[in-house]
This record gives structure tokens, C-alpha cells and sequence, in this order.
């Protein structure tokens, strides 16, 4: 079909290797559209873009340093060392694939003419870049075991402390709203009230908006398995969503994701909240409210586009141990 225009904006669609191709060029003009569709057209006969493959190391490290370490003090440092963990693993080897051997093999090679301290933090990084692999992009459902010397003499090994789910607990919705920007509260609400992913938030557009529903990712453009799906408009937002579906073919929520991942960065901190309190903390929110008041884990699982089931339950954990919690109090 090549391109066709919808609205302002010329979409391209077409077929490669029997598999379609389904995306808006974001161009208003024929000629650009063209060119932006002959782009992707040899990004593929290249093999660049492989959407139905699971994430690589070098893809993750790209990611994370993106989202996370770059804007650090120590972001160049990080970036270095998690390269040097990529050569010696593999840049192209998919982060499923990395097994407990491979993690021994890589601290016994690493221990070569650096110091232990030096060593620990090598792995330390690559720990924190499976748990955003695990817990922010839900890329994989479980981390492998990492064994980590303890502190002091002696060479006796420990395990990590099993990763927490942390959600947004009504007072830290107060204090966080309280220092981001307003421009953005909308779209921390949008969040909260939808559990959709940041990158599917920031793709919907006026039309997605429809009925009772906002349609994610119709076109099916997003990587993410599972995501195109219909989530139900909670009453809290209703009425920003009635205003929101007049934009018809322009951005609900037209900003750059790594400005916004920015801010919600910055109001953290100042609030005082938990580094784990991410953008994507408003997903696990959504979802553990929902369990709480009773909805089913499989419908939790279809309104998250959850493609594994394994996936959604570790929210049936977070309230089974919230349950644990109150049971010690009576």
C-alpha cells in the first residue's frame, strides 16, 4: 500500500517477509513521508529492526544509560564498565540467555588485576540493569542469581534481598505532585488511573480515545507483546479524557519520554521518595489497586497487555504480603 494520510499526518503501510508494517512516518508532507517510508524499507532488508526478538545486553545497556545513568555523576563511568561487560558476555546475546554460569564465569574473569570492591560494582551495574530489564520493562519475569561477597574478611557469598514491586502510597502522591510540574499532571494521572507504560501513554493520540475505552497502540507500532489492547476510562479521569479525545489526531500528551522520565526524576528526589518510584511505579500502583479492591488476575493481565500471566502475579505477591503485614498486627 506504501503511505496514506489520516488525519494531518501520513501513515506508511506495507508488508515485509509476510509480516505488515503499520506506523505513522509523524510527517505532513508526501515527500518527507516517502523518504521516511524508504528509510525504514532498508532498515529492513539490513536486518536493524527485529521487534519479535527478545532484548539484547547492548540493546539494555543502550536503554538503561538512556533513562537512567546519563543524566548521574557517574554515568560515563557506568557506561564504561557495563561496555566491558558486554564484550566479554556478548553485546548480542539476548538477556534471557544469561544464566548463573555465565555471571560466575564473568566475576572469575573480571577478577583478574582488579580489586574486589572494583569487581563488586561491575556486577552491582549489571544487577541494576536485569532488576529495569525485570521490574520497569517487564522484558523478562525473573532476574538470575547474583552472588555478591559480603563486606569484610572472609569469602562467604550472599544472595541480593528479593526484589520489591514499590507503589505510590497516597501521601507520596501529595508530596510528588507537589514538585513536579503541572504541564505534567496530567499525564501522571493518565498513568495511575490506566497502567499503561510510559512509551504507550505518550503514543496515544485523540482518536485512540474512544466510547468508554482508550485503544493502546491499535496499529500495533510498540514492541512490547501484549500492548494493543482497550482499557476502560476510570472515573477520575473521565472528564480529562473527554477533553483529551478533541485533539483527534495530535499527541494527548506531546512530550520528548526522556524529558518527562527527567521531571518525574527531579520530583522524586525532592519529595524525598524512593528511587524505585519511576513512571513505571505508576503501572505497578495501578495494578495492585486493582487486586486490592478485588478485580481478577487475569483480567488485571489483559487491561496491562501482559503477554505472560507470571508476569501480573507478582502483584498477587505485593498484596499477599501486605496481608502477611496486617496479620502480624492482630
Amino acid at each position: 500500500m506504501g503511505i496514506y494520510l489520516r488525519g494531518n499526518i501520513f501513515y506508511m503501510k506495507f508488508r515485509f517477509q509476510g509480516r505488515l508494517i503499520h506506523r505513522s512516518t509523524g510527517k505532513t508532507t508526501e515527500t518527507e513521508a516517502l523518504e521516511i517510508e524508504q528509510r525504514e524499507r532498508e532498515r529492513l532488508m539490513m536486518g536493524l529492526f527485529a521487534p519479535d526478538q527478545p532484548i539484547t545486553l547492548a540493546q539494555a545497556i543502550k536503554r538503561a544509560c538512556a533513562e537512567h545513568w546519563d543524566e548521574t555523576k557517574d554515568g560515563m563511568a557506568v557506561r564504561q564498565q557495563l561496555a566491558v561487560i558486554a564484550d566479554l558476555i556478548g553485546p548480542d546475546t539476548p538477556m534471557k540467555d544469561i544464566s548463573n554460569t555465565d555471571l560466575r564465569a564473568l566475576r572469575e574473569t573480571l577478577s583478574k588485576g582488579r580489586a574486589n570492591a572494583t569487581v563488586n560494582r561491575y556486577m552491582q551495574h549489571l544487577q541494576t540493569l536485569f532488576n529495569m530489564v525485570v521490574a520497569e520493562w517487564e522484558e523478562l519475569d525473573a532476574i538470575p542469581s547474583f552472588f555478591l561477597p559480603k563486606r569484610g574478611k572472609g569469602r562467604s557469598w550472599r544472595k541480593p534481598e528479593r526484589q520489591r514491586t514499590r507503589v505510590f502510597q497516597p501521601a507520596d502522591e501529595m508530596v510528588f505532585l507537589e514538585n513536579l510540574p503541572l504541564k505534567f499532571h496530567d499525564l501522571f494521572a493518565f498513568l495511575m488511573h490506566t497502567g499503561t507504560r510510559l512509551s504507550e501513554a505518550l503514543q496515544v493520540r485523540g482518536y485512540d480515545i474512544k466510547d468508554q475505552f482508550i485503544h493502546i497502540n491499535p496499529d500495533g507500532d510498540l514492541k512490547t507483546a501484549g500492548s494493543a489492547r482497550m482499557i476502560p476510562i476510570a472515573p477520575a479521569i473521565r472528564d480529562m479524557c473527554d477533553y483529551l479525545r478533541t485533539k483527534g489526531d495530535d499527541l494527548a500528551f506531546p512530550f520528548d519520554k526522556f524529558l518527562v522520565v527527567k521531571w518525574f526524576r527531579r520530583a522524586r528526589n525532592a519529595a524525598g521518595l524512593h528511587s524505585d518510584l519511576t513512571a513505571h511505579a505508576c503501572r505497578h500502583t495501578f495494578a495492585t489497586r486493582l487486586l486490592e479492591a478485588g478485580a481478577d488476575l487475569r483480567q488485571v493481565q489483559v487491561i496491562l497487555g501482559h503477554g505472560r500471566i507470571s508476569t501480573t502475579e507478582r502483584y498477587a505477591h505485593v498484596t499477599h504480603r501486605q496481608l502477611a503485614q496486617v496479620a502480624k498486627l492482630m
